[in-house]
């Protein structure tokens, strides 16, 4: 049976765009094999470039539109596209000039903030 969890974990990020995490190692210790979250970017911001040492993560666009930016090469993002960002690849998240960008986020292993490189 599926297991819902009923008091997801905000992940502390700047006040331009926020991350709950709905499964993984901070919202349940037991979980480091996989994280799912839910990241909403505020219109026209852009977060750092930054890579990850141990985690794929895959990025899915649950609603607006901005860009995927990996290794330099840029993705338009609209809802439904979904992208893969393999460890070690350099990546960061924009979100359109007039629109809030909502991405779901899945890492595996799971998420852990000292996996977070800036770049």
């Amino acid at each position: 049976m599926p297991h819902l969890v009923e008091d997801p974990v905000n992940v502390p990020e700047p006040d331009k765009y926020r991350i709950t995490q709905f499964l993984g190692r901070q919202s349940d210790p037991r979980r480091d094999n996989l994280s799912v979250a839910l990241e909403v970017i505020e219109s026209g911001v852009r977060k750092p470039q930054h890579f990850h040492r141990a985690s794929d993560e895959l990025f899915y666009v649950v609603s607006g539109s901005g860009f995927l930016t990996i290794e330099g090469v840029q993705h338009r993002l609209t809802a439904g596209d979904a992208y893969l960002v393999e460890v070690g690849q350099k990546h960061f998240l924009a979100a359109a000039d007039d629109e809030q960008l909502s991405v779901l986020l899945v890492s595996t292993p799971a998420y852990e903030p000292s996996d977070y490189i800036l770049c």
